[in-house]
């Protein structure tokens, strides 16, 4: 990519489906194969060369920025800045996008639901970004589903 890739990855939700789990561990936190959902994101955006990560917080983000700061601290993407931004209200997440767009300035950006677990790696979704029209600002990973009610639209 000719620009740097920058992520946002939203980590701000109640988890209300995932109650009792979501009471004390945020759905970002929830572990997929032994792994937290947030280090999964992480390492995959880390090896696809991600500069930036920018992640929101909200509910129970005391324990996100601790496992963000252990994170850091283990060195795991010493090349990729890792920050959060905490939403004392929920902006949902048009108002996150819009209210973090700086962010995004002069790179490729990709909008990720951090609570949701992919298979495999980046690489075609970064091939789609660099297929897409022009006018086309971002990538947003999404997955399809037989209940699209039980979960967010796009």
């Amino acid at each position: 990519m000719s620009s740097p890739l920058r992520a946002l990855l939203l980590a701000a939700g109640l988890g209300t489906r995932l109650r009792p789990i979501t009471e004390h561990t945020p759905k970002c936190l929830v572990r997929v194969a032994g792994e937290p959902l947030l280090g999964r994101w992480l390492r995959q955006l880390d090896a696809a060369g991600c500069e930036a990560v920018l992640i929101n917080t909200h509910h129970l983000a005391e324990k996100v920025q601790a496992f963000l700061d252990a994170w850091q601290l283990s060195g795991k993407t010493a090349g990729m800045a890792v920050q959060s931004v905490h939403e004392p209200r929920l902006l949902g997440t048009a108002g996150t996008l819009i209210a973090n767009q700086g962010f995004f300035t002069g790179s490729t950006g990709l909008l990720i639901h951090a609570d949701n677990a992919m298979a495999g790696n980046l690489d075609g979704l970064l091939d789609a970004h660099r297929r897409r029209p022009e006018e086309c600002l971002l990538t947003m990973l999404t997955f399809r589903t037989h209940q699209p009610q039980s979960c967010g639209i796009v």
